[in-house]
């Protein structure tokens, strides 16, 4: 479900009671919401780098609630995931964006303190503590990248991710997107609750969604023009072939 478009002052406090209003319906059993959902082109980057460290590393950010790990099964493999009104300076990070940090492993990585900037100005700095780090997941098609997870080709998934908890750290992020796991077979019931439970939470407001399962295959239109492009030439060659 998208973000109203005017947001208001209140909008986290309001999304924070759209969710709870929602988990009430019997229907609905699991919601998260966040700046960025899977499928969505990572359109906000943040600079990180250890205490005393001239060397500024960039990665993809978002800014989530504490649902958002075990929603999309995300697996974490040291420390721990955010906690209701966990503070502003507790970050989950990657394992690749451990490692591009310089920590041996995600362990060492746990109640670390590194700096991340405030601005895209890097004038001002955050000092946050590393409190999860969580097992990497691929957000680019295999057609733009490497065998390796971790090793992308293209520069927006090349960096590894940062969470931080809400919009509590950059309070300018505000959340934009509210992911609801439905039961296929109820999916008109569910929208018709949403709709009103979202009317009720921003009134005047445009009711958008999408499934995700849609945002996710505009990912892979490439590899379905590749596809498409592989067996018109192996039919001709197949043809050409039987022709002798």
């Amino acid at each position: 479900i998208e973000a109203p478009v005017r947001k208001t002052k209140s909008i986290v406090q309001d999304f924070d009671n759209i969710t709870n209003q929602l988990l009430d319906h019997k229907e609905l059993d699991q919601i998260t919401y966040g700046k960025f959902m899977p499928g969505d082109f990572m359109g906000a980057a943040k600079l990180m780098r250890q205490h005393g460290s001239d060397l500024n590393i960039g990665f993809d950010y978002n800014g989530v609630d504490e649902n958002f790990l075990p929603f999309f099964g995300l697996r974490l493999i040291a420390g721990r995931n955010f906690v209701k009104d966990d503070r502003g300076d507790a970050v989950v990070i990657s394992r690749y964006a451990a490692h591009r940090l310089g920590f041996a492993d995600a362990a060492s990585a746990i109640g670390a303190n590194v700096q991340v900037d405030k601005s895209f100005q890097q004038s001002e700095w955050l000092t946050v503590e590393i409190i999860g780090v969580f097992e990497d997941y691929r957000t680019a098609s295999f057609f733009d990248s490497k065998e390796s997870r971790s090793g992308f080709n293209n520069q927006q998934q090349s960096r590894g991710m940062l969470l931080t908890y809400k919009n509590r750290a950059f309070p300018d992020f505000l959340p934009e997107r509210i992911a609801v796991k439905v039961n296929p077979q109820e999916v008109k019931k569910i929208l018709a609750i949403a709709e009103v439970e979202f009317n009720a939470s921003f009134p005047g407001e445009v009711f958008s969604w999408y499934f995700l399962d849609d945002s996710i295959n505009k990912v892979y239109q490439n590899e379905k023009v590749t596809r498409n492009q592989i067996l018109l030439f192996v039919m001709l060659a197949i043809v050409i072939a039987c022709l002798g």
